[in-house]
C-alpha cells in the first residue's frame, strides 16, 4: 500500500479508505494493527455502514478512526420514522464525543438534508447532491467548481436573533407562525431530552438555549438544563394541559 501510494504521487492525506464494520470485527486485533500501519502513511479511516454490523462500542476506542458513515438505512426515513431519527442522533452524539466527523449516505430529498444539518451532522452523501459520475464528468465538476449553494439550517438563523421571554399565563388561541412553533419545538425537544440527562445538541440549539438562561454547556460540551430550564418545562407542560382541558 506505502509503495502504491508512493507511486501514485498523491498526499496520503488525501485519500480516505472506507472499512465496514464486518471487516473490522472478523479479527479485530489484526484490524487494529492493520489501521494503525495505513494511519502512519497519513491516510484517514472511516466506518462505512456503521450500526448494520456487530461491532463493540469499546472498539471505537481502540481503533484510530476518523470518520463514522451512518448507512442509508437509518437515513431513508428519519424524517417520517421516529425510530431512524433518533438513530441517526445517536451515531451523530456518539461520533461528535468521541471526535470523529459523521458522513450521512443515501441523502435523497431536502428534508433529509436539513434534519441532518440542523442536527450537526458534518458530511453528506446521494442522490440530491449528485448521481455516479465518471472520471470526466466529476473532474469537469471539481474544475468548473460547481456547488450546491444553501442558506444556514433555519434553527440557527432564527433562534440566533431571537427574545426569549417568560411563556404567557393562558394560551387563548393558537398562534399564528407555524414556522416560529416549529423552531421552538425543535428548541424545546433538545431542552426536554437534555433534561432527563445531559446531552450533546446542535450548536445553534445550544446557543439558543444558553442565551435564554435554560440550559448551558459542560465541559465536554454536553448541555446541562438549569432549573430556570425545568421550571420552562414545567410551566409549559402545565399549559397544555389547560389548553386541552378548554378545548374538551
Amino acid at each position: 500500500m506505502r509503495a502504491l501510494i508512493t507511486k501514485s504521487g498523491v498526499d496520503g492525506r488525501l485519500i480516505e479508505f472506507e472499512i465496514t464494520e464486518s471487516m473490522l470485527m472478523r479479527d479485530p486485533a489484526e484490524a487494529a494493527g492493520m489501521l494503525s500501519r495505513l494511519k502512519r502513511m497519513g491516510v484517514k479511516l472511516s466506518v462505512d455502514d456503521f450500526g448494520t454490523g456487530y461491532s463493540s462500542l469499546a472498539y471505537l476506542k481502540r481503533f484510530p478512526l476518523d470518520a463514522l458513515k451512518i448507512d442509508r438505512t437509518f437515513v431513508r426515513d428519519l424524517t417520517t420514522n421516529s425510530d431512524d431519527g433518533e438513530i441517526a442522533l445517536a451515531i451523530i452524539s456518539l461520533a461528535h464525543n468521541l471526535k470523529l466527523k459523521v458522513v450521512a449516505e443515501g441523502v435523497e430529498n431536502e428534508a433529509q438534508m436539513n434534519f441532518l444539518r440542523s442536527n450537526g451532522c458534518d458530511e453528506m452523501q446521494g442522490y440530491y447532491f449528485a448521481r455516479p459520475m465518471t472520471v470526466e464528468d466529476c473532474t469537469q465538476t471539481l474544475i468548473q467548481n460547481r456547488r450546491i449553494h444553501f442558506t444556514k439550517p433555519r434553527t440557527a438563523s432564527r433562534s440566533a436573533g431571537r427574545t426569549f421571554r417568560r411563556a404567557p399565563d393562558h394560551i387563548d388561541r393558537p398562534a399564528t407562525a407555524p414556522e416560529e412553533i416549529e423552531l421552538a419545538a425543535i428548541e424545546l425537544e433538545w431542552l426536554r431530552r437534555c433534561s432527563v440527562h445531559s446531552c450533546t445538541a446542535p450548536l445553534a440549539v445550544v446557543a439558543a438555549l444558553e442565551r435564554a438562561g435554560f440550559a448551558m454547556p459542560d465541559d465536554v460540551g454536553r448541555l446541562k438544563v438549569t432549573d430556570n430550564g425545568r421550571g420552562y418545562l414545567s410551566s409549559y407542560d402545565s399549559q397544555i394541559k389547560k389548553r386541552r382541558r378548554k378545548w374538551n
